[in-house]
């Protein structure tokens, strides 16, 4: 079995003035490029989480429905752990908690929290005292939560620069190449003001545009993806945001707000934790795939 992209899995986005206090990225020092191609950035992202044992972030999720135009928004945050273990290989944890929903000009304070420790999925709903916890790799093996087709988000940040490109068709974009809307087309008041604001979200950033491969087509399940990363102050390469694309034409879009790395002190263990809380009821689906 193979676990979607979070951006198939959930949906969740950010409030406008959430989106002032963002982490402005770093642009390249001059103006010649720092990357030629994908290539070179794939080559910088295989290190890029070297000493990273903590990310923390707001995040923003949007999806968008092809045939209905429907915008989904909801609002939360994300961490990520990296345990380096002597006696097994390192394991690498994701936890995201949702506390809006604006879908329209509705809003709800409905809280989800999902939590993926390389070995199960699980989804809690605090409202319901509910967990569902799905056992997604076979018994006794580990996946990694940022490979993506595999893990909840798509980030290939520690990723070994073959496996992307033996999976996906890379290319190396300029920051606004695909968010810009076409000037001659009529577009909605709130569609104009979304790609403004992501075009300005992403300046300064690195775009990476993936598209699978033939044979990797019905395992990844998507038409596209795109990755922007950005310089922090210190050097290191960030994610800022990933859009999908699905076969159905939804566009996914997750921006990461205010990303602070190896602060131990802001993880939230509970958001972390795959057991099931005193009280609640329990749903939970082991190992069915071959």
């Amino acid at each position: 079995m193979t676990l979607r992209p979070l951006a198939s899995l959930v949906v969740l986005s950010l409030a406008a003035s959430l989106l002032a206090s963002a982490q402005e990225p770093q642009p390249p020092a001059d103006d010649e490029p720092e990357f030629a191609n994908a290539g070179e950035l794939l080559d910088a992202l295989e290190t890029a989480d070297a000493d990273l044992s903590f990310l923390t972030a707001q995040i923003r999720y949007t999806k968008t429905g092809q045939f209905l135009g429907e915008r989904e928004v909801r609002l939360g945050v994300m961490q990520f752990v990296r345990q380096l273990l002597e006696s097994v290989p390192t394991r690498r944890m994701f936890g995201v908690r949702f506390d809006q929903l604006f879908i329209g000009n509705m809003a709800d304070d409905e809280v989800k929290i999902y939590i993926f420790d390389g070995h199960w999925f699980v989804e809690k709903l605090p409202g319901e005292k509910l967990i569902i916890k799905r056992e997604v790799v076979r018994p006794g093996e580990m996946a990694d939560p940022l490979r993506i087709g595999e893990g909840p988000f798509p980030i290939p940040i520690g990723q070994k620069k073959a496996d992307i490109l033996e999976r996906f068709e890379a290319e190396l974009l300029e920051h606004d190449d695909g968010l810009t809307l076409d000037p001659d087309q009529a577009h909605p008041p709130e569609d104009l003001n979304a790609a403004r604001n992501l075009v300005n979200f992403t300046r300064g950033s690195y775009q990476l545009r993936l598209t699978p491969r033939a044979e990797w087509a019905d395992a990844i399940d998507l038409q596209e993806i795109r990755l922007w990363y950005t310089r922090s102050e210190d050097g290191r390469l960030l994610p800022r945001m990933a859009r999908t694309v699905d076969f159905d034409g939804d566009i996914s879009v997750i921006q990461l707000i205010n990303v602070t790395i190896n602060d131990k002190d802001r993880i939230d263990p509970a958001l972390m934790s795959t057991d099931v809380p005193e009280g609640w009821n329990a749903q939970i689906r082991e190992w069915d795939g071959p």
